[in-house]
């Protein structure tokens, strides 16, 4: 009698997510079982957590029931953590001490930032990469223009966005539009307010047609982005960052 294959598939981001999906089209519930392991009961649309940011969108709307797009593939669910891979056994130790057996393994735990051994970065920079860092850094944003009529430390209406590629495009994009309204709610001055894309690179959205590069810039600039590019970060503190540009330490 053959035996029924168990897939195992870590993470329900995008790969992971498609994965068990793809899989259920070309395999029976007899010939595979499938479970999918995730540390939430929801999928997370991280190509616009840069509009949950701003509060463009809620986070309510960017969470995918996993149970929803699952319903009737016959794919089990695990809510859970990865504790440890062991490959010799065939198996799949979770944070809370269950262990899953598997004749084929996905990983497909999603990415980590790049800090590129930049001093500093990982320790006081925020982060995009889920809807909890998006709800940080919403927050964070929130609460410099609260503070400004206080303090009066033009650092707090200063906000540094590191990478020019699409990612980072996006998120002074929606910066941009957002800060009148962030501005008047908090009583400042947008003239005071600096917006700035920092990169390494010489230009911005490296990989995309010129013209339409050349469009997003001269958008981005005419609502205030200043972007920097030639110009590698080169530390990160908890209330300034310093970059080199043409040989020279700026701050």
């Amino acid at each position: 009698m053959e035996m029924t294959m168990q897939i195992l598939i870590l993470g329900a981001g995008y790969a992971g997510l498609v994965c068990a999906l793809q899989t259920r089209k070309y395999l029976t519930k007899k010939e595979a079982t499938i479970t999918l392991v995730n540390k939430h009961d929801y999928h997370q649309l991280i190509t616009l957590l840069h509009e949950s940011v701003v509060g463009a969108r809620s986070d309510q709307s960017l969470r995918i029931p996993l149970g929803r797009v699952l319903r009737d593939k016959d794919v089990t669910i695990r809510k859970g953590t990865v504790a440890r891979i062991e490959p010799d056994n065939k198996r799949v130790l979770l944070g809370d001490g269950e262990e899953l057996s598997y004749d084929q393994l996905v990983v497909a735990l999603g990415s980590e930032t790049e800090y590129f051994g930049i001093p500093g970065l990982k320790e006081y920079a925020f982060t995009l990469k889920s809807l909890n860092q998006a709800r940080l850094l919403r927050r964070h944003l929130k609460s410099c223009f609260a503070r400004y009529p206080r303090e009066r430390r033009p650092e707090l209406l200063r906000f540094v966005v590191g990478g020019a590629g699409f990612s980072g495009v996006e998120l002074v994009g929606e910066f941009a539009d957002a800060l009148p309204e962030l501005a008047s709610e908090g009583g400042v001055p947008l003239k005071l307010v600096e917006i700035y894309n920092v990169e390494a690179a010489p230009g911005i959205l490296p990989g995309f047609d010129p013209d339409l590069v050349a469009v997003a810039e001269k958008s981005l600039k005419q609502r205030g982005v200043r972007f920097l590019t030639g110009v590698p970060i080169c530390k990160g503190g908890p209330r300034s960052g310093s970059f080199k540009d043409r040989g020279c330490d700026r701050r």
